[in-house]
Formats: C-alpha cells, sequence, structure tokens
C-alpha cells in the first residue's frame, strides 16, 4: 500500500496485488461474501459508518501484463523466457486458388 500526495487528493492509497488467473477474482468476492454474511450487527454498523463518513471514493482497475507490450531489462526476461519471449506461431498458409 503506497499513500499518494502528488496530483491526488490525500490522503489517497494505493494498493498493488497480483493474481495468477481473474479466478482468483471470484474466490475473492466469495470469501468477501462470508465474511459480510458472518459480521455481527456492530460489525456491520461500524462498516457502515466507514463508508458513509471516511470514505469518499474506490475505485478497481485490473491490469494484464502483455510480454508484447512492456519492455523489461534483459536480466528479468531471464528469469521467464517462456513468458517474456514466447515462440511465434506460423501463420497458417493461405489456401492457393485454383485458376
Amino acid at each position: 500500500m503506497y499513500e499518494v500526495t502528488a496530483g491526488m487528493p490525500g490522503p489517497t492509497y494505493l494498493i498493488f496485488s497480483s493474481m495468477v488467473n481473474f479466478g482468483e477474482v471470484d474466490k475473492m468476492m466469495t470469501a468477501g461474501e462470508a465474511t459480510m454474511k458472518g459480521a455481527t450487527p456492530e460489525e456491520m454498523a461500524a462498516l457502515q459508518k466507514f463508508s458513509t463518513d471516511a470514505l469518499i471514493s474506490a475505485e478497481t482497475f485490473r491490469f494484464r501484463l502483455d510480454p508484447e507490450m512492456s519492455y523489461v531489462p534483459k536480466e528479468v526476461r531471464a528469469q521467464d523466457p517462456d513468458f517474456w519471449m514466447p515462440k511465434k506461431q506460423p501463420a497458417p498458409k493461405k489456401p492457393t486458388s485454383l485458376q
């Protein structure tokens, strides 16, 4: 988590996390729902108070790391060459027309 001060209203916090696949998002949402269902009325009131009194806004962005669109140092590419330098599949041959 990083506190940001330049160009954003303060205090602003950025939280970065990674995942292997988007199926993990489904698991997180299911776990979050289970947590909310298990919350006591006092806990729900505290969360509601935070939402109305303290939280100005929340945004979620999900990005995919694309090796073809990223420039990383040679040392990073060498750690996982199958990801960073995948072998390109040959283009399918066009059928020749019979004339």
